[in-house]
């Protein structure tokens, strides 16, 4: 099988095989690996408050308490049956498909195999690029093999099943007050929110090689969020805003509970969970000033910064195959080959910790909003907005050839442009919005050439168009992703440490355009909905 390549698109290449994907005698090599995944959700909230208004002198407020429980509850069982393909006995040759010869396996195989089209591949796909494929019958799989109940009737495959239990119980008190301070208008919110959450996990850990021990985790902290708000009109048309707090971002629950789980049959890498694994924490402020010229028009600028600490970064290690305890058969069989032969073939296995470095986050937004209400009918209906955000983050760091890089985990720019017509029972509404490209934050390191996954700069145009049929009713047109938007991650260069040192020769390896990977297009959605106000 020979593929010819045009790479003149990246992220849709021209290709042109020179054999036919659906004759059935260019297939021989038959392979089966399946399982099967049990997921179970479950969420409790139970809240009580109360609110007092109260004075104290020039000053009015309300006086917000309560307490509240929240309990979410995750559990994840992994079955795989043994390999349901080998144990069958092919018809006519009286011996079982493990048993047959290359040929022998080759010839049923192609009997059964049937065609399937992948309807994302006829969408998007470039010229020539195969959107049909043969694969095994799906009636001889799911009936003859009965390989998904079969998968369900197996044993729970422990080291990748797990249950979760997380417990968040919390107090808080807040006030909102108003005042005039200076002849002006002052209103602020302050307040508190203390938080106790308790994780608890049932999952298992190694004693022995192939010996998992069921085993359950605790893990408690608690911490004291305080917040404060204002704004104050400085003058009867701009208003002073500001802004302080600190705030948790909490992880996923496979982060902390799951043990070990495949996630390609075909590498030799595994995801682990860490039971130590605290929250990202954060400390930010900020603050804006509004002018309002008349009242259809606003314009507005702020500033904001935030510092991080104890985010997630992944950490990975190589453990020998016979000491993981994983079944071999959760592999592809060419890997299963390489495990057989040597076991002690190394596996990456990833888990997520705190990062023991801090980063901060700041950034300027600038916004304005202008109805034209000023033009003659029927230009009154006019009107649009324009927000660009500027962000100077280093959430990931990056050590290649003795250099520290820090790298922006968020898009250094944003814009965004709106242009709208409102008159009557009539709106119209189209917006632009642009990222700039950003560092993949799943990636644990630059390669060993200086190169860093990199999100690709993206923009999206959106339509929406309204009309009221009646005084609550309106019939909306909404056109989301107008552009059909590609998206991708590419490899972009910081350093030029040759091939893997830092004498070496300098390698482009083509440009940040051709080092692609991951391409992704999302489709056009169109939505129509008849909303209605009572």
């Amino acid at each position: 099988q020979t593929l010819t390549l045009d790479l003149s698109d990246p992220l849709r290449p021209l290709v042109s095989p020179n054999r036919s994907l659906l004759d059935r005698l260019n297939q021989n090599n038959f392979a089966y690996s399946g399982s099967y995944l049990q997921e179970d959700d479950d969420q409790k909230i139970a809240s009580v408050g109360a609110e007092y208004d109260w004075t104290l002198g020039s000053v009015e407020g309300r006086l917000k308490a309560g307490l509240s429980r929240s309990e979410s509850t995750k559990g994840v069982a992994t079955l795989n049956a043994p390999n349901v393909l080998n144990n069958y006995v092919i018809p006519g040759l009286n011996k079982t498909f493990a048993a047959a010869t290359a040929a022998e396996k080759a010839t049923f195989m192609q009997g059964i195999m049937t065609p399937t089209t992948i309807p994302a591949l006829t969408r998007n796909a470039g010229q020539g690029y195969p959107t049909e494929f043969l694969v095994a019958d799906r009636d001889f799989v799911l009936g003859t093999l009965g390989a998904l109940e079969a998968n369900k009737a197996s044993p729970v495959v422990a080291p990748s099943s797990y249950a979760n239990t997380e417990t968040v119980d919390a107090f808080y008190v807040q006030t909102d007050l108003e005042t005039q301070l200076l002849g002006r208008t002052l209103r602020a919110n302050v307040g508190v929110r203390v938080a106790e959450t308790t994780v608890d996990s049932d999952t298992v850990t190694q004693g022995t090689a192939g010996n998992w021990v069921p085993v359950q985790l605790n893990g408690k902290y608690t911490d004291t969020l305080p917040s404060f708000s204002f704004a104050y009109d400085v003058l009867k048309n701009v208003v002073w805003r500001g802004a302080w707090g600190k705030t948790l971002t909490p992880n996923r629950v496979s982060d902390i509970s799951q043990a070990l789980r495949l996630g390609n049959a075909s590498q030799f890498a595994v995801t682990a969970g860490n039971s130590d694994l605290q929250p990202e924490r954060s400390t930010g402020q900020d603050t804006a000033l509004e002018w309002y010229p008349d009242k259809s028009s606003v314009l507005a600028l702020g500033y904001f910064e935030r510092k991080v600490t104890g985010f997630g970064i992944n950490q990975t290690t190589q453990v020998p195959f016979n000491q993981l305890g994983l079944d071999i058969a959760l592999w592809q069989p060419a890997q299963q080959a390489i495990l057989l032969a040597t076991p002690t073939t190394p596996i990456d296995v990833t888990r997520k910790v705190n990062s023991p470095d801090s980063y901060k986050i700041k950034g300027y937004e600038f916004a304005y909003s202008q109805a034209f209400r000023f033009l003659p009918y029927p230009f009154n209906g006019l009107g649009g907005t324009v927000s660009i955000t500027k962000v100077d983050s280093a959430g990931i760091a990056r050590t290649i050839a003795g250099q520290r890089i820090n790298l922006p985990d968020l898009p250094p720019q944003t814009y965004a442009l709106t242009g709208f017509y409102e008159l009557g029972p009539f709106s119209a509404r189209v917006s632009y919005t642009h990222k700039d490209d950003y560092a993949d934050t799943f990636t644990t390191d630059m390669n060993a050439v200086g190169f860093n996954k990199w999100n690709s700069k993206r923009s999206y145009t959106d339509l929406t168009i309204g009309y009221k049929v009646l005084k609550n009713l309106e019939l909306r047109l909404d056109v989301i992703n107008l552009t059909k938007t590609k998206t991708y991650t590419y490899f972009k260069r910081f350093v030029d440490v040759g091939q893997g040192s830092a004498t070496g020769p300098v390698v482009n390896y083509g440009d940040d355009t051709s080092r692609i990977e991951n391409g992704y297009q999302a489709g056009r959605t169109i939505q129509l909905t008849l909303r209605g106000s009572f």
